[in-house]
């Protein structure tokens, strides 16, 4: 018999107030969702573990007042890097964000340091090299944090994606359109190589009939 349900109907977190179960998530790791009422008066279903751990605490509202209140601050909402900062946490914050269910839902959050301050995400982040340019996270399983943090171009943000398949050979470890540029191979015949179970080694430098 599984565990029996917990009964949140009625709690509130931050700025929510739990009304219904309302299911689960799919995938390997199934989560609880819970139907929530916002002080504002919308309704967002929102994950158990981001209720409890105070990751969800409205359906959105409470962060554009905050950055409503920050504008006033630094006079900078029109540029790109405000933006940048903007976006970043209605994609780890806002359940209604198109982004959400890549960053905010998979647990990826922004710290504190950047979380209600704009000030220090550009003191820390600096202005972007050119408009080409975008924030990108090192690692991508990780939160947005001064550490964990750069801006790049699209090239660089692509190789960074999690689908990119590494290749290590030599004692060097690069993305496999980086090892396919080096060694004069079409991107799609070293991943058929990679796939069909060659060595590291014949994969990169075998010739091309």
């Amino acid at each position: 018999m599984g565990k029996p349900l917990p009964d949140l109907i009625g709690d509130c977190y931050g700025f929510l107030t739990v009304l219904s179960f309302y299911g689960k998530t799919t995938g390997k790791r199934p989560e609880k969702l819970w139907m929530c009422e916002c002080e504002c008066g919308n309704t967002v279903k929102v994950r158990q573990g981001n209720l409890r751990s105070g990751h969800t605490q409205s359906c959105g509202c409470h962060m554009k007042r905050r950055i409503a209140e920050t504008n006033k601050k630094h006079g900078m909402k029109h540029t790109s890097e405000y933006i940048a900062w903007q976006n970043m946490k209605g994609r780890c914050l806002n359940p209604n964000d198109k982004s959400y269910p890549r960053y905010g839902a998979r647990g990826i959050s922004v710290c504190n340091r950047w979380l209600d301050s704009f000030e220090n995400f550009y003191l820390d982040m600096g202005a972007k090299p050119s408009s080409t340019h975008t924030l990108e996270r090192v690692d991508f399983d990780k939160d947005y944090c001064p550490e964990n943090c750069k801006w790049a171009t699209y090239k660089e943000q692509n190789r960074n994606y999690s689908r990119n398949v590494y290749i290590e050979y030599d004692g060097r470890k690069m993305c496999l359109k980086d090892w396919a540029d080096e060694v004069g191979l079409e991107n799609s015949l070293l991943r058929y190589r990679i796939r069909a179970g060659w060595s590291i080694h014949q994969a990169l430098f075998k010739p091309v009939k």
